[in-house]
């Protein structure tokens, strides 16, 4: 740690009228850690938060981003490093739009509605915790003039522009240069014509404080947005700045700064800060390396300004550190960089002013010199700072409360005003505060001797003394202190009651938007309701961040496939019903099929087709079934008094009568149907018959009437 304030070192500084009140170790050695062109500069460091996938990452191992750019840059620039003491690794999104490949993380040439930009740089880099974004504040000079479809002259915006991004790597126009959707540039429309969103002031670095959000810019002006639920809503007047400007001058400015006061040197008011520089008091202060010299912040009219801050807030003792160089003065006597203190403990911003001690001192002081970080710095230009001139800077405060400070700055023939590279130092501890935080009666250093001793108990981080916000215990002026420093819960990182309807989600979607009270409850949101009602499109589920799932409809196959699976929303079952259709084979002859929900089809037994009738041929037909076929096979119709009986139409047909006759005229031939053909002998016959007498011819005639009856008998019954 370098000790800058020693007996020896302090007289030689104090000589040159160039001191710095703050230990510090250079990053890395003092290396460099961004240069990419002579007027490189606006760093705005970040860590990544954990919500933030590390597939969504330049790099798994990337934890810290710097973004940075340059005086009337092409795009935002942004590198990343596993730590914050890096080394420093360059991003650049690739793809191409608009025949341009998209370099860093915001390109409007890869933007067919914005390559007509003049230039883009000073990014100032939120992580919104509650909303899982980043939004990008950055500056820039838009599209050219021109006339709406309404007729509504629209001109060239040089100012402060916003756009966000889900995980800080894309702020592209989502329709235009592959932006992710529903973030990209804020814009607001005139007619036909499209245009950026003009936030507040420019080269703003925002703030939280108090659950409304805040922007200290270029020459320390203040800005709070009107809507602290929605910091990126636009003006109803689309050419108006979206933010509010504190414009309260006061007796400084009106009295002693203004040019229309004796030997006032500003021609307008900007701001508390302002007001001091430009005043009679900041040319008595002691702490003024240049004594006697007042610094009008008259900006582009000429003259030496209050340029890009940097800022740092002490929510705890409602303190705003603001951290500045100066431009454009003769012989750049104004090389280093300073610091003012602004008191904000006014509910009202309008009210906001520079920091008294109790001796009524303006709180400001050379914070950081040039001299001497160039004499801590390990090694030799290019590789290594070697300041000439101090330039923009960004007070970041990692996890562990170790405070570091980026910085642009001139190099050795390298750069100007105050831009040219980029390099860090951490800081322990500040000592001018106007606090005496160890209690030991002395207030600030030189006085309090221990204060910058790196070994006795330091005044850091500032205001330091009893009041920690974040410890769990309420102290001092905090409204609440719920043990953590985190905004998102109703009570915000400053150990403010965040506003009414501001979101403190759980993390989950689930159980509704909860919000807070504005007293430090947070007030449970109404949980979603998933559920459809409907039992066929299974069982909604709800996911703590997508929300509402689609159920997994129950499963109506059991695997038979003669069962017909369907969902019964009526009953809430799933019904498998047996269809003996769903078996038919379309086959008849061999049965009908039938299901069985535990053995699936089932073959049916075959058809019989024997209809028993000899007269005709049986057969089956798959489609018609049993056929039946007459033919002309002989037959039997079981009367055995025919004969050649044959079959015709479907039935046995009769024959000829069976022949008989034995040709025995002895024998009275017949046919039984049973029996078949009968020869009964004839009595007497063949006997030889001696001549009769009269009554022996009778008898005679007698015996033959008698066989011939007998005969006749025969005969009926062979005809019937």
């Amino acid at each position: 740690m370098y000790q800058l304030v020693s007996a020896a070192l302090l007289a030689l500084l104090l000589s040159a009228q160039a001191w710095a009140h703050a230990d510090f170790v250079p990053v890395n050695g003092g290396k460099v850690s961004a240069r990419d062109g002579t007027n490189t500069g606006y760093p705005s460091i970040v860590k990544v938060p954990a919500w933030v996938p590390s597939n969504q990452r330049p790099s798994p191992n990337a934890n810290y981003y710097t973004y940075y750019g340059r005086h009337s840059g092409a795009y935002i620039y942004m590198k990343w490093a596993e730590t914050i003491t890096g080394d420093w690794t360059a991003f650049h999104l690739g793809g191409t739009y608009n025949g341009h490949t998209r370099h860093g993380v915001l390109d409007p040439n890869s933007d067919a509605t914005r390559d007509n930009y003049a230039h883009v740089a000073h990014p100032d880099v939120y992580v919104d915790d509650v909303n899982q974004r980043f939004i990008l504040f950055f500056h820039g000079k838009a599209q050219p003039d021109a006339t709406s479809s309404g007729g509504t002259f629209v001109p060239q915006k040089h100012g402060q522009f916003v756009a966000t991004s889900p995980y800080g790597l894309n702020f592209n126009d989502p329709v235009y240069a592959g932006g992710e959707a529903g973030h990209g540039p804020r814009t607001v429309q005139i007619d036909n014509i499209t245009r950026e969103m003009i936030i507040a002031g420019n080269y703003m670095r925002v703030f939280r404080y108090r659950g409304d959000w805040y922007s200290v810019s270029r020459r320390a002006l203040l800005d709070k947005a009107p809507n602290p639920a929605d910091p990126l809503q636009p003006d109803p007047d689309p050419f108006a700045n979206a933010w509010l400007r504190e414009n309260t001058p006061t007796d400084l400015f009106t009295n002693d700064a203004w040019v229309g006061a004796p030997g006032g040197v500003s021609e307008g008011y900007n701001s508390p800060g302002c007001s001091f520089v430009a005043s009679s008091e900041f040319a008595a202060h002691p702490n003024n390396p240049n004594p006697g010299v007042r610094i009008s912040c008259n900006g582009s009219s000429g003259g030496e300004r209050l340029n890009h801050v940097g800022a740092n807030l002490l929510a705890d003792h409602e303190l705003l550190e603001v951290y500045f160089y100066v431009k454009e003065d003769p012989s750049d006597r104004f090389d280093d960089l300073y610091r003012i203190i602004y008191e904000i403990s006014d509910p009202d911003f309008q009210n906001w002013h520079v920091k008294r001690d109790g001796n009524g001192q303006a709180l400001f002081e050379v914070y950081l010199t040039d001299t001497a970080v160039d004499a801590a710095i390990a090694g030799s230009y290019p590789t290594y700072a070697n300041p000439s001139s101090m330039g923009t800077s960004d007070i970041f405060i990692d996890d562990d409360d170790t405070q570091y400070l980026f910085f642009s700055f001139v190099a050795p023939f390298y750069g100007d005003d105050g831009e040219g590279q980029i390099a860090a130092v951490q800081i322990d501890p500040q000592c001018s505060n106007g606090i005496d935080d160890d209690n030991d009666g002395d207030v600030d250093y030189p006085d309090d001797t221990d204060c910058a001793s790196a070994a006795g108990v330091a005044e850091f981080p500032l205001p330091g003394g009893s009041v920690v916000c974040g410890n769990g215990a309420l102290e001092g002026a905090e409204q609440c202190d719920d043990g953590n420093t985190a905004d998102g819960d109703c009570c915000s990182s400053m150990c403010t009651f965040e506003t009414v309807g501001s979101s403190c989600g759980d993390g989950t979607v689930c159980n509704g938007l909860e919000t807070c009270d504005g007293a430090g409850t947070c007030d449970a949101g109404t949980p979603l309701v998933c559920d459809d009602g409907a039992f066929c499109n299974g069982a909604e589920t709800c996911d703590a961040i997508a929300g509402c799932q689609a159920g997994t409809a129950p499963t109506t196959d059991d695997g038979v496939g003669c069962t017909d699976d369907s969902c019964d929303e009526g009953a809430d079952v799933v019904v498998n019903a047996m269809n003996h259709g769903n078996c038919d084979n379309a086959d008849v002859c061999d049965g009908l099929e039938v299901c069985d929900v535990a053995f699936d089809c089932q073959a049916g037994g075959p058809l019989d087709c024997n209809d028993a009738n000899g007269c005709t041929n049986d057969s089956c037909d798959s489609v018609l079934g049993c056929q039946y076929v007459d033919n002309a096979d002989p037959c039997d119709d079981a009367d055995a008094c025919t004969t050649g009986e044959a079959c015709g139409g479907g039935s046995c047909q009769a024959g000829g009568p069976t022949d008989c006759d034995d040709a025995d005229e002895c024998t009275a031939d017949s046919c039984d149907q049973l029996l078949g053909c009968a020869h009964d002998p004839i009595p007497l016959c063949g006997a030889s018959v001696p001549s009769a007498s009269a009554g022996g011819r009778m008898l005679v005639g007698l015996l033959l009437m008698s066989a011939g009856i007998v005969f006749l008998f025969h005969r009926r019954r062979f005809d019937s």
